[in-house]
């Protein structure tokens, strides 16, 4: 038996933000990117928010355009400058309010809620969903264009995203049973995914 020894993980600082706005929550993704990679960025839009909402009742800001859910795990000392950096680089960039906690349990509800986010979303209809990546200053880009793609094909679209490296998920949400529905949804994510191409991205 060959074995290897390694660190035991270090308990995360976590941080969420929400914001009035895409614009903004992409611009902080930016801002944070440029001067740090912290161990998790993650987003999350208005529609799966509010689908995680539905499902959990753990009291997110539906009200909100975007939400972050950032991570550190580096040492204790460490991770409070970080996590205070990215609490300064969010409220640069139009945050609406944050938050941050050092507790594991704490921290753990809020990446469960961005984890909860297909399952939540499928509680609504089928999805059709295929990663979608871009480079990081096109993402607002992307994100915006997938909120146009939606209300042009009247299609309930919900974004998910790895934010730190450009890597989406966008949901297209439909009534298998409708054809007309399913019409829509096959178009729209038709759109998307031309769309993530024409931004020098990938699927």
């Amino acid at each position: 038996i060959v074995l290897r020894l390694v660190p035991a993980q270090r308990t995360p600082s976590t941080l969420v933000a929400t914001f009035a706005s895409l614009d903004d929550a992409t611009a902080a993704v930016l801002a944070i990117s440029i001067r740090m990679r912290p161990s998790m960025l993650e987003f999350m839009d208005r529609a799966s928010i509010n689908a995680v909402e539905d499902m959990t009742r753990m009291g997110l800001d539906r009200s909100a355009e975007a939400l972050l859910v950032v991570q550190s795990d580096e040492p204790s000392s460490y991770a409070a400058e970080e996590i205070a950096t990215v609490g300064a680089l969010c409220d640069a960039n139009g945050a609406t309010e944050w938050f941050s906690t050092d507790d594991p349990d704490e921290g753990e509800q809020f990446v469960v809620a961005r984890r909860s986010a297909i399952p939540a979303l499928e509680l609504k209809g089928a999805l059709l969903l295929e990663d979608a990546g871009v480079p990081l200053p096109r993402l607002g880009e992307l994100v915006r264009g997938i909120e146009q793609i939606s209300a042009d094909h009247d299609v309930l679209v919900a974004v998910v995203a790895h934010a730190g490296d450009g890597n989406t998920h966008p949901l297209v949400v439909f009534d298998p049973a409708d054809p007309a529905a399913t019409a829509r949804a096959q178009t729209a994510y038709d759109a998307i995914m031309r769309l993530a191409i024409s931004l020098d991205g990938t699927i």
